[in-house]
């Protein structure tokens, strides 16, 4: 029940130099934010062109920040408190993750709030104007195909925006796919379709009641051979070690790159996806 506005000012070029996907990581990470946060009202969005710099504001009307917990959101594995986790799930890195991008980027990271009517995030990128790129330069690598088509997957994830990503990637690809919010949602499809109905599971692994890796341990349980690969924002040697010991097949580093997506389920489904009977035209 949020409504969304977006204001785009018609002086930010067409074409920029700059890292399109972590770009689109950091402005998923600050809607992404704002939604969780925000029960009732609306989340503007707001870009604009100065001086080089690409300027993205965010705000929302939810809950707000305190002075005190404002100086802490950019700290890894830091909430507002801790009550924050319990209501809200996750674990303090989607901000400090888009605070280091940002700064890596060169640009900067900003945001004011008041408890109680919500908060304002304000990035500024410098993405300079794009001259002499070719339009085929420019079209996005997952073009709508069928590779994908006659696999049956099941996706969970708990933040809305990055499910709706999900669902809308694989659909565009043909596959049949199923929605889960979270560990605990994703067994209970599993349970009441029967584990022969999927062909591979695509799971988060962190959130909140059942995170991805007690997950995927009670769903080797049930069918040793169903694929599961795990989605995170984590991609240290570690991390994907504990993907591994959990029983997942490979893992996927988030924001998901739509082609690796796609080589990485056709490399580990257990059935192979249906052959078109012609050549395959994106619509």
């Amino acid at each position: 029940s949020l409504s969304l506005s977006l204001d785009i000012d018609g002086k930010i070029p067409e074409r920029v130099t700059g890292d399109r996907f972590r770009v689109q990581q950091i402005l998923l990470n600050l809607m992404s934010n704002a939604i969780k946060f925000t029960e009732q009202g609306t989340i503007n969005v707001v870009a604009s062109w100065q001086s080089g710099n690409v300027v993205l504001r965010v705000t929302d009307t939810g809950i707000g920040l305190t002075r005190e917990q404002l100086s802490r959101v950019f700290i890894s594995f830091e909430q507002a408190d801790s009550s924050t986790i319990r209501e809200y799930g996750g674990v303090g890195l989607g901000l400090a993750i888009t605070y280091s991008l940002v700064e890596l980027m060169g640009g900067t990271l900003n945001a004011t709030s008041q408890p109680g009517r919500g908060s304002e995030f304000s990035v500024s990128i410098p993405l300079p104007k794009a001259s002499g790129v070719a339009d085929t330069d420019l079209q996005d690598s997952a073009c709508e195909t069928n590779r994908l088509d006659g696999l049956s997957i099941l996706a969970a994830e708990d933040d809305a925006i990055n499910r709706s990503l999900l669902e809308h990637l694989l659909t565009r690809e043909r596959a049949q796919v199923v929605l889960a919010e979270n560990g605990q949602e994703a067994l209970d499809k599993i349970r009441e379709h029967g584990a022969s109905a999927f062909d591979l599971v695509l799971i988060d692994v962190q959130m909140p009641l059942m995170d991805g890796y007690e997950a995927t341990r009670q769903i080797r349980e049930i069918d040793p051979g169903l694929p599961v690969i795990g989605l995170t924002a984590h991609a240290l040697a570690q991390d994907e070690k504990k993907c591994v010991e959990a029983g997942m097949i490979a893992h996927i580093s988030k924001p998901c790159e739509p082609d690796d997506m796609v080589r990485r389920i056709l490399e580990h489904t257990r059935k192979p996806p249906r052959m078109p009977d012609g050549p395959v035209t994106p619509e």
